[in-house]
């Protein structure tokens, strides 16, 4: 069983990344978990979202305090130091960053300029879909087509383009750690 969190920030898309993310695992065959921890938080504040997906069902029913991969789409988050100390050793860490200084030897570290993708193609709000290519690229949890199939069964149109757009920038995008 893998276990993900998906650290953000009200309004940049925590809870649909991991939903997708979700949907996409799902879409493999896999048993999945997908729920949200927020309160009555507004626009901006701290929101975490957490995702199981295993080849087996799963019995767990828990809050994820030691996670397989965590992914950071909140640039604030990432830029700090702590971050690392949230994965489990040997873990993965996806981070929405243009560069990453020193990092613990203790965690794997994968990063994407989620922000810059989004903003080249017109909308902040693509951060998610950004940093779900540079997941699915890093990790191999998921298959690229497999979260194309779940972005088509969510969204339409222009706004589906974009996603895809920036689904796949995301995956090709990606840096992953030398030391990792």
């Amino acid at each position: 069983m893998f276990e993900l969190v998906f650290y953000g920030r009200g309004g940049q898309g925590v809870v649909t990344a991991s939903r997708l993310l979700a949907e996409a695992a799902l879409i493999e065959g896999k048993y999945i978990q997908a729920f949200p921890e927020f309160g009555p938080e507004r626009s901006g504040s701290p929101v975490k979202s957490y995702v199981r997906i295993s080849d087996s069902m799963i019995e767990t029913h828990s809050l994820i305090y030691s996670p397989d991969i965590l992914t950071v789409i909140d640039r604030r988050i990432a830029s700090s130091p702590s971050v690392f100390s949230l994965c489990k050793e040997g873990g993965l860490v996806v981070l929405n960053s243009v560069e990453v200084g020193s990092k613990p030897r203790r965690v794997r570290l994968a990063y994407v300029d989620a922000r810059g993708i989004a903003g080249s193609l017109g909308s902040l709000k693509l951060e998610n879909t950004a940093i779900l290519g540079a997941l699915a690229r890093a990790s191999r949890i998921v298959a690229l087509d497999s979260l194309e199939k779940a972005l088509e069964s969510r969204f339409g149109g222009e706004l589906l383009e974009k996603n895809l757009k920036a689904l796949r920038e995301g995956f090709r995008e990606v840096v992953m750690d030398e030391q990792s």
